[in-house]
């Protein structure tokens, strides 16, 4: 059976009352073997100005035209296949902002992820694999472009792993029998140890900052919430009778979404102190309404929470120097001596793991909780004593 060839359809601008409109027209294959033109109108003149405009409106549609499942069509490329996954799995929700009642099940995908995801493509992957055929590409090859980018191991790590994922919607949608990825090898180690900070370093930075930024440090080093689920609680999330805080949503760019994953949507609890803390920065913000965000922007009259960049560099960072903390610290700094502080405390590490609200235990262990040298000091010291005991 002869392989169907990619069709590019064609584009001729038609005359209407309402103006002249751009008509994209193509062909289908019918049951009975009979091909068939088919027509589309794709948007008026004057919208799309230039070809090339209306080339790009329609080109989601072409690709849609050419799949159907089966062998992949002839003259298929890795940018055809950005187009079917940009339009089938990372299309944007139909508002800028929503609230609770409005995230909806069927959004897989965190809106930072969609935001990653688009990036990776247009910086590296369609560069350099965008007009490559679909069977044209090999492990190999992937293996040595891996390996040639001046990046970090972790990134060169995600941009293997969407490669991994874009190959897999060419399969699930018959294109392809094998995802040519799957044995590319891509070590995703970090090269440097992530910081992690002391009590007393923390409690010396605390002291430095101002009452909104530093219940945001407190809340964040005390629970572990991601930035991006700290910025979106509001004060209806917060059970102050039942000592305990409702992660239900996430804020990435001022785009609310869902959490990162099941885990991260479970009840946390908070103690006496953090709850102190934060009746005191409820009587000092002026918005104090269930609706409104717990660390809400003062610039944008409360519509917004604030920018955790604007708070990190103006804020945070420069108090940290004050106290002489000179490495370089991010919001995923708290997060991650938060993990590290329940270890030292003797922490169950599945108790570890639901207060990290990890999917896995392994994520827990091997990315975010570490020993600090004071507590590897000490088990290194028993060890020591009794040797020297049993030596005598």
């Amino acid at each position: 059976m002869k392989r169907a060839r990619y069709q590019q359809g064609s584009l001729t601008i038609r005359k209407r009352k309402k103006g002249a409109v751009w008509a994209f027209r193509w062909w289908e294959t019918q049951i009975d073997g009979q091909r068939v033109q088919r027509e589309k109108i794709v948007g008026l003149l004057t919208e799309l100005p230039t070809l090339r405009a209306a080339r790009k409106a329609v080109e989601a549609e072409r690709v849609a035209i050419n799949a159907r499942p089966g062998a992949a069509p002839e003259g298929m490329t890795i940018s055809h296949l950005v187009t079917h996954y940009e339009a089938h799995e990372l299309a944007e929700p139909d508002r800028e902002q929503a609230d609770d009642s409005e995230i909806s099940e069927d959004e897989h995908k965190a809106h930072s992820t969609r935001m990653r995801y688009r990036c990776q493509i247009r910086k590296w992957i369609l560069p350099r694999w965008g007009w490559v055929g679909l069977r044209d590409v090999h492990t190999v090859d992937v293996k040595h472009w891996l390996h040639r980018l001046s990046l970090a191991r972790p990134t060169r790590s995600s941009i293997r792993n969407l490669l991994h994922v874009l190959f897999n919607h060419a399969v699930e949608y018959e294109w392809l029998v094998v995802n040519p990825i799957t044995l590319v090898r891509q070590s995703g180690k970090r090269t440097r140890v992530p910081v992690i900070l002391e009590i007393g370093q923390m409690g010396a930075l605390l002291s430095k900052l101002g009452p909104l930024e530093r219940t945001a440090v407190l809340l964040a080093a005390s629970t572990g919430l991601r930035i991006s689920e700290l910025l979106a609680l509001k004060w209806k999330d917060v059970d102050f009778l039942g000592k305990e805080m409702h992660v239900t949503r996430a804020i990435y760019r001022q785009v609310v979404g869902r959490c990162k994953t099941e885990n991260s949507q479970k009840a946390l609890p908070i103690d006496d102190c953090t709850i102190q803390d934060l009746l005191a920065w409820w009587q000092v913000t002026p918005f104090k309404e269930p609706d409104d965000w717990v660390f809400a922007s003062i610039r944008r009259a409360g519509r917004q929470p604030c920018w955790p960049d604007s708070l990190l560099q103006k804020r945070v960072r420069p108090a940290a120097q004050e106290t002489g903390i000179t490495v370089p610290i991010g919001w995923h700094t708290f997060r991650r001596s938060f993990s590290s502080w329940l270890k030292t405390s003797g922490a169950d590490m599945k108790v570890v793991q639901e207060l990290m609200r990890h999917a896995n235990l392994r994520t827990t262990m091997d990315l975010y909780t570490q020993a600090p040298m004071g507590a590897k000091r000490e088990a290194q010291k028993k060890i020591a004593e009794q040797l020297a005991s049993a030596r005598a």
